[in-house]
């Protein structure tokens, strides 16, 4: 299992809707987990991990309703945080920022997103 679809487990196991990249179309409500960057951690000019960094989006029909999964989602991974536990071999990490307003999508659903950093142990 990825990194990506682990975080979208744990959101769902936490009784939210989540998706591992994309969500289907016809869901009004829902978290979209991806990956958008990673960088290496180096000392002394040598690798020795790696912090992936992921985005969590939230749509719903309702700019209320969007935010408040926003806000579920975050707080979800904030607790994953508090807990130090591993997922997939990564450290989860103190989220970024809060849930950030996007506007609306093409099908005039609200959308938030915030992001998170996840640290690969043993790399």
């Amino acid at each position: 299992m990825t990194l990506i679809e682990a975080l979208a487990r744990e959101l769902r196991d936490a009784g939210l809707t989540a998706y591992a990249l994309n969500s289907p179309d016809d869901r009004d409500a829902a978290v979209t987990v991806r990956a958008y960057m990673a960088e290496a951690v180096s000392v002394d000019q040598a690798v020795v991990g790696d912090v992936a960094r992921v985005q969590y989006a939230a749509r719903g029909g309702g700019y209320e309703d969007a935010e408040s999964l926003a806000w579920d989602a975050y707080r979800e991974v904030s607790r994953l945080q508090e807990l130090a536990s591993l997922i997939e071999n990564y450290m989860p990490l103190h989220p970024l920022q809060p849930p950030t307003y996007l506007g609306t999508d093409e099908k005039k659903r609200h959308m938030f997103s915030f992001n998170a950093p996840y640290r690969r142990q043993g790399a």
